[in-house]
C-alpha cells in the first residue's frame, strides 16, 4: 500500500506539473518548503498527535502535511484527495499518530539543564558538575552543579532552568521534583511558584520535595519551564535536583 501511494503521489505531481508548466519534481525539498511557507511554519510542539518523519504539523488544517513538488503557476487551495497547493507548491495531508505516554526523568548533571543567569557574566551556560562541598548532602541519581569548577563564590541569585514539552492530548500530567541547594531556592513552573525554602542550610539531606498534579492548569501544552532560583549568601553555591514528569498521551513528537 505504501509503495502504491508513493507511485500515485508522484504521478499526480507529474500531471499537475505538465498542466501548469511547473517543471521537475522536488520531493527532497519538503523541509525547506515548509520552513519557507508562512502558512506552514513549524508551530509550537504541542500537536495533539505525532507526525511521521519529514512531515510537519499544520495547525490550520489540523493534520500532518508534506511537500510533493513545485508547481509555480498552480492557484492556492484544495485540489481534492488530501492534496492542496500553497505558494507554488503541491502538498498532501497525511494521517498522524496519537502522542505516546510521557515518562520523563532527568537530573542535574544531565543534558538539558541551563544556568540562565547569575552574578557576573557569561550566561546562559551549561552548569558545571562539581564534587560535593563538605556538608552538602547526597541526592541519588543527580550530581551537584554550580557556576564553575570552584563552586562559585559570589553572593546572589543563580537561575537554573529545564524545559520539557507536553502534547496537547495529555491527560493526568504530574511532576515530582527533589532538590538540595546552597543556600536556598525557589521553584517555579511556568511562572507559578511551587516552592520556597526557609533557612540557609537547604544543602543538607533529606532533599526538599515538590509535587504538582492537576487536570488543567500550570502544566500546559507545548513548552514548559521548570525554573530553580538558588540564592547564595556567601562562599560556595550549588544545586542538586531530580525531576520526573508523567502524563498519558503527553509525549510530543520529536
Amino acid at each position: 500500500m505504501k509503495t502504491n501511494r508513493i507511485v500515485l503521489f508522484r504521478l499526480l505531481c507529474g500531471i499537475f506539473a505538465v498542466l501548469f508548466c511547473a517543471g521537475a519534481l522536488f520531493a527532497q525539498e519538503t523541509r525547506s518548503i515548509a520552513r519557507d511557507s508562512a502558512e506552514l511554519r513549524v508551530p509550537p510542539p504541542a500537536a495533539p498527535c505525532e507526525c511521521s518523519p519529514g512531515h510537519t504539523w499544520d495547525a490550520n488544517r489540523r493534520s500532518c502535511v508534506t511537500g510533493a513538488c513545485k508547481v509555480p503557476n498552480m492557484p492556492d487551495g484544495d485540489k481534492g484527495g488530501g492534496y492542496f497547493a500553497f505558494q507554488g507548491t503541491l502538498f498532501v495531508n497525511t494521517p498522524c499518530r496519537p502522542c505516546a505516554n510521557l515518562d520523563l526523568s532527568t537530573a542535574t548533571g544531565q543534558p538539558g539543564w541551563t544556568l540562565v543567569s547569575g552574578p557576573g557574566a557569561g550566561y546562559p551556560k551549561a552548569p558545571v558538575v562539581v564534587s560535593p562541598f563538605p556538608g552538602w548532602g547526597t541526592l541519588p541519581g543527580s550530581n551537584w552543579v554550580s557556576v564553575d569548577a570552584n563552586r562559585g563564590g559570589l553572593p546572589g541569585n543563580y537561575v537554573y532552568e529545564y524545559k520539557f514539552c507536553l502534547c496537547a492530548s495529555a491527560k493526568g500530567a504530574n511532576l515530582t521534583l527533589l532538590l538540595l541547594a546552597d543556600n536556598g531556592a525557589t521553584v517555579h513552573l511556568n511562572n507559578q511558584q511551587l516552592l520556597i525554602t526557609t533557612g540557609n542550610r537547604n544543602f543538607i539531606a533529606p532533599p526538599k520535595t515538590v509535587t504538582y498534579s492537576a487536570p488543567a492548569g500550570w502544566i500546559i501544552p507545548g513548552t514548559n519551564t521548570i525554573r530553580i532560583t538558588v540564592w547564595n549568601e556567601s562562599s560556595v553555591t550549588g544545586l542538586a535536583a531530580a525531576l520526573r514528569v508523567r502524563a498519558d498521551a503527553g509525549a510530543c513528537a520529536k
